[in-house]
C-alpha cells in the first residue's frame, strides 16, 4: 500500500537520502498522532486520583514496550505506519466529548490512511466507520464520515485500474500472503524457531511456474490456498489455533530477530504486560456487553461493542493468512485507550 512510500518519499525529499535523518522524521512525524490521541484522553481524566494515575499509566505503558517501539521506528514493516492512524481514530471515536465537524475530518482522514498504509486494516476502518455511524446520530457528520472514509480505497481503486489494468482494493501480493499460511508445508515452518520470517520459503509456493502479470500470479496464489482450506479443515484449524496463540497470547516475539539477555527477558515482560492489557480491555467490553447500563454512560456499549468488532477485525485478515506478533501489536494503544475511557466514565 502507497502510505509507507508517500512517507520515506517525503523524508527524503526534506532531507536528502540518508538512513538516520529519514527515520527520525517517520518516527517523529507518526507520533503526532499519537500524541493528540493522548491528549484526547488527557481531557477525559476523572476527578478520582486513584484513576487518574492509572489513567496515566496506561498511557506511558506502550512507550515501554519493545513490540510497539518497533513500530516507531521501523521504516520497512506497514505495521510502523499504521499503528499511529488506528490510536487516532479510536482515540477520536472513544474519547472525543463532542463530535465536531473538525474531528469528523480528522477521524475520516485516519481511517484513509489507515487503510492506505496496509490493506488488511480495512476491516478495522469498516468497524470503526460503522461504530461512528452508531454512536452520531447527526446527518451531515454522519455524511462527511461516509464520503471521506471512502475517498481512499475509491481511489486506489481507480489507481490499480490505471496502473495494472485491475480495480482492486488490495495489492497482488495478498494472494501469495494467503497461501503462506495455508500450504501442505506451513505447519512444519509456523511458527518459525529462528526468529525470521516465511518470506525465505516463496521460491517452493512459485517452483516451476510462471505468469503473464501481477494478478495472475496473485489469482493462482488465491486459489491455490483456497483449495489447500477445502481439502485439509483439520490442518487448517490447527494452523489458525497456532496464528491465534501468537496474535493473544504467547509471550514469545514472533516474525522478527530474537533478542537475548536482559533485552530478552524485557521484551517477553511487556509482551505480558501488553496481553494483560489486551485482555482486560477484553473483559471489561464483553461485562459492558451483557451488564445493564445504570449508572454508565449510555454510549458506553456501543463503544464497548466497537472495541471487541475492533479487536476481531484486526486478528482476522492474519488468521486467514499468517500472524507475526507485530500484526497484533497495532491493538496496543487501542487497548489503553479503551480502558482509559473505562476509568474516566465508569461509575464508582
Amino acid at each position: 500500500m502507497p502510505m509507507t512510500a508517500l512517507v520515506l518519499a517525503l523524508g527524503i525529499k526534506l532531507l536528502g537520502n540518508r538512513y538516520l535523518a529519514v527515520a527520525y522524521f517517520k518516527a517523529l512525524l507518526l507520533l503526532i498522532p499519537i500524541e493528540f490521541a493522548v491528549y484526547l484522553a488527557w481531557l477525559r481524566m476523572p476527578a478520582d486520583r486513584m484513576r487518574r494515575i492509572a489513567m496515566v499509566l496506561l498511557l506511558l505503558a506502550p512507550f515501554t514496550m519493545t513490540a510497539f517501539l518497533a513500530s516507531v521506528i521501523n521504516l520497512a514493516v506497514e505495521e510502523g505506519y499504521s499503528y499511529a492512524f488506528l490510536a487516532l481514530a479510536v482515540a477520536i471515536l472513544f474519547l472525543a466529548k463532542e463530535l465536531n465537524t473538525p474531528l469528523t475530518i480528522l477521524f475520516a482522514l485516519a481511517l484513509d490512511c489507515l487503510y492506505l498504509s496496509k490493506s488488511s486494516m480495512a476491516p478495522a476502518a469498516m468497524v470503526l466507520l460503522f461504530g461512528f455511524l452508531m454512536m452520531q446520530r447527526r446527518s451531515r457528520l454522519r455524511i462527511i464520515a461516509v464520503v471521506l472514509a471512502l475517498a481512499a480505497p475509491a481511489g486506489w481503486a481507480v489507481y490499480q485500474h490505471r496502473a495494472s489494468g485491475r480495480y482492486a482494493f488490495g495489492t497482488s501480493l495478498d494472494g501469495i500472503n494467503f497461501h503462506k499460511g495455508n500450504n501442505a508445508d506451513f505447519l512444519d515452518r509456523y511458527p518459525p524457531q529462528d526468529g525470521g520470517t516465511l518470506d525465505k520459503f516463496d521460491p517452493d509456493l512459485n517452483y516451476g511456474l510462471s505468469f503473464k502479470d501481477e494478478w495472475s500470479f496473485n489469482d493462482y496464489h488465491f486459489r491455490a490456498g483456497i483449495d489447500y482450506v477445502l481439502h485439509h479443515p483439520e490442518e487448517t484449524m490447527l494452523g489458525d489455533l497456532r496464528k491465534l496463540d501468537v496474535l493473544l497470547v504467547s509471550v514469545r516475539k514472533v516474525g522478527s530477530t530474537r533478542l537475548s539477555g536482559m533485552r530478552l527477558l524485557w521484551e517477553t515482560a511487556t509482551l505480558a504486560l501488553f496481553r494483560l492489557i489486551l485482555w482486560a480491555a477484553i473483559a471489561s467490553a464483553i461485562f459492558t456487553m451483557f451488564t445493564p447500563l445504570g449508572e454508565y454512560d449510555p454510549a458506553w456499549r456501543p463503544i464497548a461493542g466497537t472495541f471487541l468488532a475492533l479487536v476481531v477485525a484486526c486478528v482476522l485478515p492474519y488468521v486467514l493468512g499468517f500472524a507475526f506478533t507485530r500484526h497484533a501489536s497495532v491493538l496496543i494503544f487501542p487497548a489503553s485507550l479503551f480502558c482509559c475511557r473505562m476509568l474516566a466514565v465508569a461509575p464508582k
